[in-house]
């Protein structure tokens, strides 16, 4: 995919990424700071305080907006990848593009699952980033995000304080990912 087609991805997938990065920087304060409710807290947070003893597992059935405009950004930041990541991968593209967008429907029907579809999609991503020698530093920090978060979507329940703190580094290691695609998307755009 060449010329204005590739160029309006990218433009969205900035945009989108941009609007992750500042998602995750405001759910940053709910690491520190306990509120007696749930508020409009996202999933990681709820999976780190639920890890720590500060809520209880039901809290991650609560169906929250800001889970749902981390779902379809997480998708569009990864469609705006595609003119990148897509040579000789469009299946596992289209596969991460999808798993975000996919986890939608799962997660209105389940009110539990579908959200680690961002995971697994940001996995898929980073081991694609890999083959492309300008994203070689994101794709490891992407590979250690999504798989510390991944392993603590999975652990969580079993409230064992180690799970916590691999959420909570996978949370920053996964902002400082997004900041890594924002800027790299930015400076892409202004040469397009």
């Amino acid at each position: 995919m060449e010329g204005k087609p590739a160029a309006t991805l990218s433009r969205v997938g900035l945009v989108a990424s941009g609007l992750v990065t500042i998602l995750l920087i405001g759910g940053l304060k709910s690491f520190f700071i306990v509120l007696p409710a749930l508020g409009l807290q996202n999933w990681l947070v709820v999976l780190f305080r639920i890890n720590a003893g500060q809520l209880a597992f039901d809290a991650l059935r609560i169906l929250n907006p800001i889970d749902f405009a981390l779902l379809v950004l997480v998708g569009l930041t990864f469609l705006g990848l595609w003119p990148l990541l897509a040579r000789g991968r469009k299946v596992w593209i289209l596969v991460a593009v999808a798993l975000p967008f996919i986890g939608i429907p799962l997660l209105l029907v389940t009110h539990l699952t579908g959200r680690s579809a961002v995971m697994g999609a940001g996995l898929i991503v980073s081991f694609l980033m890999l083959r492309n020698p300008g994203f070689k530093t994101a794709a490891y920090l992407g590979i250690a995000a999504n798989g510390l978060l991944l392993v603590g979507d999975f652990g969580t329940g079993s409230r064992m304080p180690v799970v916590a703190v691999g959420v909570a580094v996978g949370y920053l290691l996964l902002l400082g990912w997004f900041v890594v695609i924002t800027v790299s998307s930015w400076r892409r755009t202004r040469h397009t």
